[in-house]
């Protein structure tokens, strides 16, 4: 499943999750562009929120950056 999705899912906006995670609003749309990885303590807020596991949050985004 792709990043974008799993937000979708939590019904959250890239700003919702920005300020979650203590990103900017463009490193989550370039993490769900695939252009910049996640900090590992990044991608496990991004999982707590998602509701799914650090591997799904990887496994999403490395989807991402080879169909970039």
């Amino acid at each position: 499943m792709k990043l974008a999705d799993m937000r979708r899912q939590v019904a959250m906006t890239q700003m919702d999750v920005a300020i979650e995670v203590g990103a900017k609003q463009s490193s989550v749309s370039y993490w769900e562009q695939g252009v910049y990885e996640p900090s590992l303590a990044q991608a496990k807020a991004l999982a707590a929120l998602y509701k799914v596991t650090t591997d799904d949050i990887i496994d999403a985004f490395r989807e991402a950056k080879e169909t970039a």
